[in-house]
């Protein structure tokens, strides 16, 4: 296992390659990255102005987004689940800086660069997420096969439903 974190995939040259390829043709780029960038543009202001991305704003959301996916993946080894209190083994790509980033990085973004319908900030978002994915339940379903069950998963433990009384 490689050391490096996740994101350095999203390195700046990337990142303006695509939103190059996106500005000239938002189709060009997968559904993701439209997202990715719509939600950068209302940050910086800047819909379609050339050359007038910020390299850093995008490489620190592209950070948050891999760390809530992370979460959504690696929570359940972050679960207290032993009765004798053995702390549970981790994962470091359950903390920011594996991918590159800080908590105050979080506190800068806005929520709606993890979730459209979030209010407050990245960081408010992934503690939400680390609540639900790290608390007293594990879930660990990353391995099923069927991309519509996986969703049903995360739509069913992000709504509260499973948990609910």
């Amino acid at each position: 296992m490689s050391s490096l974190p996740l994101t350095s995939v999203y390195n700046d040259g990337y990142i303006a390659q695509a939103y190059e390829s996106f500005k000239r043709d938002p189709s060009s780029v997968d559904e993701s990255w439209r997202q990715f960038f719509r939600v950068a543009e209302q940050l910086t202001g800047s819909k379609g102005a050339s050359g007038s991305y910020d390299a850093e704003l995008l490489r620190k959301a592209a950070g948050a987004g891999e760390l809530l996916s992370a979460i959504q993946r690696y929570g359940h080894l972050a679960v207290q689940l032993d009765p004798l209190g053995s702390p549970p083994p981790g994962a470091a790509e359950l903390k920011p800086e594996f991918h590159g980033i800080t908590e105050a990085d979080l506190r800068q973004l806005p929520g709606s660069v993890l979730r459209h319908d979030a209010a407050g900030t990245a960081s408010d978002v992934i503690q939400t997420m680390r609540d639900l994915y790290c608390g007293a339940l594990g879930y660990e379903f990353e391995h099923l096969g069927e991309d519509v069950e996986r969703e049903w998963f995360r739509t069913t433990i992000e709504s509260g439903r499973a948990t609910a009384r």
